[in-house]
């Protein structure tokens, strides 16, 4: 079962979702990445061509040598069975024109439209995951200052893959104590310190295969 949609169904790990759980809903914040996800950091500059152009600022994952520079932003859902569908005319779609941190999956070059490198933005619902200051984030204090979407990008890097937490818990946990080691205030700081802590104990929980 995928990690995310594990989080989901037990409750344990899930600290906040954007709305009310469904089937195909992962955990809005993650405890692993999906092996060949892409994630990026990007401003979204308005509508195109069924999405959004944006500029991208940095990209990691699958994505990692994909250049700063003009990109194409297509959101999807899922179907009741699950499978992914194009996002519905009947319901806006409204990045933010500030830079946020987003998943997805880059197409291959011939695929892409408007000859702009297309990343498919397959939960959009719940994208971006991240952006300055988040208002989503229920927990914030006066004065509170959360992760830069930048900052957020360095942490989600350093998650292990959910491959990595299913096969080597111990050694998942020593990576992100690692860069808890040597990012001490960032992990400090919202969403980060959740995410660690939740990492920590889903390293505790007993398996499922």
């Amino acid at each position: 079962m995928n990690l995310f949609l594990r989080t989901l169904a037990s409750g344990v790990l899930l600290t906040i979702t954007a709305r009310a759980g469904y089937a195909c809903d992962p955990a809005w914040l993650p405890i692993a990445r999906p092996l060949g996800i892409a994630f990026f950091v990007a401003t979204t500059t308005g509508p195109l061509a069924g999405g959004y152009r944006a500029e991208l600022q940095v990209a990691g994952g699958s994505a990692a040598a994909t250049p700063p520079g003009p990109i194409l932003l297509v959101p999807w859902s899922y179907g009741p069975d699950c499978r992914p569908i194009q996002w519905g005319a009947e319901r806006a779609w409204r990045p933010p024109t500030t830079a946020a941190f987003y998943t997805g999956h880059l197409r291959p070059r011939g695929e892409w439209q408007e000859g702009l490198p297309t990343f498919d933005v397959q939960m959009a619902w719940r994208e971006p995951m991240w952006q300055r200051q988040d208002q989503r984030w229920p927990h914030t204090r006066p004065g509170e200052l959360l992760l830069t979407p930048e900052e957020f990008f360095r942490l989600y890097a350093a998650l292990p893959t959910e491959e990595h937490l299913k096969a080597d818990r111990s050694s998942a946990l020593r990576r992100l104590s690692a860069w808890t080691a040597e990012h001490p205030e960032l992990a400090k700081r919202e969403p980060a310190r959740t995410m660690l802590a939740n990492v920590r104990r889903a390293t505790r929980m007993p398996s499922r295969q």
